[in-house]
């Protein structure tokens, strides 16, 4: 059980990068990282300022939970190039779905709008 936490903890999962089709913000790069038993933060980048964050859950049609970045304070969501998203409450050996939500828009990167992680 340690081991399989262990190798859970330092997998990192590469996007990779495209255009956003879907809001037409470029996304340079996005990066799952830091996976525990119960959280995950996800980085991207972009060549402009913009707000973002994430929709994730445990069905790809039911994203119910929402990710702020972790610079952000409150209801005040800032503008950022590099964006690191926490998920949190994750449950250990569950695949989870999400969606990078920039600008009130759903990115795209290569066609895809919805993304796993597990």
């Amino acid at each position: 059980v340690i081991g399989v936490l262990a190798s859970v903890f330092f997998i990192a999962r590469s996007v990779t990068p495209g255009k956003s089709q879907a809001s037409q913000i470029p996304v340079q790069s996005a990066t799952v990282a830091n996976l525990s038993q119960n959280t995950a933060v996800i980085y991207w980048q972009t060549q402009e300022p913009n707000s973002g964050w994430i929709l994730y859950g445990e069905s790809e049609n039911s994203l119910t939970k929402v990710a702020h970045d972790l610079r952000d304070v409150g209801e005040k969501r800032g503008l950022y190039m590099n964006h690191a998203v926490q998920l949190r409450d994750l449950k250990p050996l569950t695949k989870y779905f999400y969606q990078i939500v920039m600008d009130n828009k759903i990115v795209s990167i290569k066609g895809e709008k919805v993304f796993t992680l597990s």
